[in-house]
């Protein structure tokens, strides 16, 4: 089996008992609406590590829970050039009553 077949195995698994699930969803509870964090500053709340955060954060902007600024901005930890994540905030819709 091939180093790319396994990784995938290994991913796969993980996310399939609940592990990446738990990972992102500590990450998602981690991140207030409406404000900008750089991944450093998640590492530092979460506690989790780089690598971690770094797949699950690509995984919750992939599925449009987190979005990703286009511009980048001096991380304050790392003093490197990011792009911030942040969490929309909710948008609430009236619902519409049939007459």
């Amino acid at each position: 089996m091939a180093v790319q077949d396994t990784s995938l195995l290994a991913y796969q698994t993980l996310f399939c008992n609940g592990r990446g699930q738990s990972s992102a969803l500590k990450i998602l509870k981690a991140m207030r609406p409406g404000r900008k964090y750089t991944q450093a500053q998640l590492e530092k709340i979460t506690g989790m590590r780089s690598c971690s955060v770094s797949g699950r954060l690509n995984e919750l902007v992939g599925r449009k829970f987190v979005h990703r600024e286009t511009e980048q901005t001096r991380c304050p930890i790392t003093k490197a050039l990011v792009h911030r994540v942040y969490r929309p905030r909710a948008i609430r819709a009236k619902a519409k009553v049939a007459a």
